[in-house]
């Protein structure tokens, strides 16, 4: 797809959206009991990455227009992985500003 005449920019959107939704998924898991920032970082990330490769595939079998793209899947895996890692080191950042009052 071209938007502003840059082609595959909507790659762009995917990577953001998972990005976010990752974080906040990320950010509701490490709240829960006994929540490491591991743990939530893993399971944010893989449940991230595997949404967005079953909508994709999703996609796939649906007659409506929508398309499937191994790139879309990757956009969303990446997005995915950085906003649980974000998630992850802001964590860690508090934790050690924390620890230093």
């Amino acid at each position: 797809m071209m938007l502003f005449g840059i082609p595959h920019f909507d790659k762009v959107g995917h990577f953001g959206m998972y990005a976010i939704w990752t974080l906040l998924f990320f950010i509701a898991l490490k709240g829960g009991p006994g929540m490491t920032g591991k743990r939530s970082f893993w399971i944010s990330m893989l449940v991230g990455a595997l949404t967005g490769a079953i909508l994709e595939f999703g996609q796939y079998f649906m007659a409506q227009g929508r398309s499937f793209e191994l790139a879309d899947m990757v956009a969303n895996a990446v997005g995915a992985a950085v906003g649980a890692g974000s998630g992850f080191l802001v964590v860690k950042g508090k934790n050690r500003e924390a620890s230093n009052l």
